[in-house]
């Protein structure tokens, strides 16, 4: 599939709707979760997604939107007196960011409390 960004905004819009982060990595219930989002994407017309989409697919784009944003902040950090333009896409992606920060720290919390 062609990825536009139109696309990666519905995506991004619909995996913070979703929330796949609230469930555990690699279990079967974040997979549902993120089953869900596919499923809702195709039923959408615009932008249209393939009927084919996997949840897979979905996940794979989520998060390599996520390591390419996370890359341009460093460099815009790294570089001195630029100010990109700020972009929708931006928001989004920054709040799926911290929500998987979140869970992950919030799960590492509980793991450090349950062994004392």
């Amino acid at each position: 599939m062609d990825w536009t960004n139109g696309h990666d905004v519905v995506l991004c819009r619909e995996v913070l709707v979703v929330d796949p982060f609230q469930a555990k990595k690699k279990t079967i219930q974040r997979a549902k979760l993120w089953q869900t989002v596919a499923n809702n994407l195709i039923v959408l017309d615009h932008p249209k997604f393939k009927s084919t989409l996997s949840k897979r697919s979905v996940q794979d784009r989520c998060m390599l939107l996520c390591d390419k944003h996370k890359k341009k902040v460093r460099a815009e950090l790294a570089a001195t007196g630029i100010s990109p333009p700020h972009t929708e896409l931006d928001d989004l992606l920054e709040e799926i960011i911290q929500k998987d920060e979140l869970s992950e720290e919030t799960r590492k919390d509980e793991g450090k409390k349950k062994i004392i």
